[in-house]
């Protein structure tokens, strides 16, 4: 690990990153020679600026914390100090939030709420809570000026190929050489790439990192995005994490898996149990179900974007319906696992895209898991067709429901869900968080709920 403000790395600034309850990676720049002592003291950040909304900087003025007055301090977390492979001269670290009050974790800073949801399942349950991100991205270019955009029917930008899945020509293309490159730094990063291929959409890609205990699974993916959209503007190119940007092909997902282990011992998997229907532990069925009984609540916070309900349809393997399945693709909630290899289980959430703050959609994920566990909650039978080829007499029957198809449909979900709420406030620590975070994104809907897809795609495929 590099020292902060030793000399013999050479770089001279560096990016401390937070990301907001919009889900925009944001930073303070500051010189190398000062990272020491802002470890003890920290730097100012107005508080309201954790809760701008995706569409600009405009703090919600209905709730005391988007007033003018009050700071929080960001205090980098020197563990997650990295170069950057791309720009040497410069290094990024992740910040957690202190309270300017009195220094003590503020309680609205999404990795603090996290690192307490995570501290708490821990001890409560004994296991640590471990999570993957596949990371999908469109990689887009401007269209030439001469193009008369003038119709509006189209957006600025295009896919820089025309490909299917897994398609190699994707592979030998123009963005052969751009994955090349973030394969290199990911590395560099200390990141150990699974795969990476051609997604569905033109344009399009997957990359998949190893499975890490879930707080560094948060960081990895802030890393990730970073390193992304860095290599593509090298490339005079842009990395669009943006859930639907065309609208008749496939959208980007970030699709979180998640099992749980001994803390003391890293390759354990307390998810698998061959002894059980489907190698499923006691343990792991309970907080599954919990995750599936409360998903239309928690799509607010995997789902937090008007734009996230674009890509989320019936039929498109994005998981539009209420249920879970056996590696069925159409199911939001699939369980996964290598025939013959039980320790390998693990569930894949499907409604998770990159318009989510990863802290605060996993600790949801953590809420929905121990209300599971608590209440003793078991599987029904597992979906294995498509949800939307069965009439719905016989979705009625076995519980299958449509999940929400818009933000203010899954935030509906979460008001109404008094149970899931107050397990978050328990799980985090965080009442600010759960009474704020709404507040910010039904912003963001009446500000984008009347936009056109087009519309969003304009405003929003380089911020995300």
């Amino acid at each position: 690990m590099e020292q902060a403000g030793d000399d013999k790395y050479g770089y001279q600034l560096v990016r401390l990153i937070w990301v907001d309850y919009a889900g925009i990676r944001r930073c303070r720049v500051i010189p190398r020679k000062r990272l020491k002592q802002i470890q003890i003291s920290g730097i100012g950040l107005a508080s309201a600026c954790l809760f701008m909304p995706c569409w600009g900087d405009s703090p919600p003025s209905n709730d005391p914390a988007g007033q003018p007055c009050g700071e929080c301090r960001l205090i980098p977390d020197i563990e997650t100090l990295k170069r950057l492979p791309w720009r040497p001269s410069e290094s990024m670290c992740l910040v957690s939030m202190i309270s300017e009050i009195d220094s003590t974790p503020w309680d609205a800073c999404p990795r603090t709420l996290l690192f307490h949801a995570l501290e708490l399942f821990e001890l409560e349950f004994g296991v640590e809570l471990k999570a993957g991100f596949e990371v999908e991205f469109s990689l887009l270019e401007e269209k030439p000026k001469n193009i008369d955009l003038s119709n509006k029917t189209t957006p600025r930008v295009s896919p820089i190929e025309e490909s299917v899945y897994c398609q190699t020509s994707a592979i030998d293309g123009k963005a052969g050489p751009v994955l090349k490159q973030i394969c290199a730094c990911l590395e560099q990063l200390g990141q150990n790439i699974e795969q990476i291929h051609a997604e569905s959409a033109s344009g399009q890609f997957e990359l998949v990192t190893e499975y890490r205990p879930a707080l560094e699974a948060a960081d990895n993916l802030i890393y990730k995005k970073e390193t992304i959209s860095a290599v593509a503007r090298l490339n005079k190119m842009t990395a669009s994490f943006l859930p639907k940007i065309f609208p008749d092909q496939a959208g980007n997902g970030c699709h979180v898996h998640f099992s749980f282990g001994d803390p003391k011992e890293p390759d354990s998997n307390l998810m698998a149990d061959s002894s059980r229907p489907y190698s499923l532990s006691a343990l792991g069925e309970a907080f599954s179900a919990g995750v599936l009984k409360h998903m239309p609540a928690l799509m607010s916070f995997t789902a937090g974007n008007v734009n996230s309900y674009e890509r989320i349809k019936a039929s498109t393997w994005s998981g539009a319906y209420q249920c879970w399945g056996v590696n069925n693709r159409e199911a939001p909630l699939r369980l996964v696992g290598l025939a013959g290899q039980p320790e390998s289980i693990n569930f894949e959430l499907k409604t998770v895209d990159g318009t989510a703050n990863p802290y605060i959609a996993l600790a949801a994920i953590i809420a929905a898991g121990i209300s599971g566990i608590r209440r003793g909650l078991s599987l029904s039978s597992p979906v294995q067709v498509d949800p939307a080829s069965l009439t719905e007499e016989q979705r009625e029957k076995e519980s299958i429901r449509l999940l929400p198809s818009s933000l203010p449909e899954a935030l509906d979900a979460f008001e109404k869900d008094d149970e899931f709420k107050n397990i978050l406030v328990e799980v985090t620590g965080s009442e600010t968080m759960c009474r704020l975070y709404p507040i910010v994104k039904g912003s963001e809907f009446e500000k984008m709920g009347e936009m056109s897809l087009l519309e969003q795609v304009e405003k929003f495929y380089d911020r995300f």
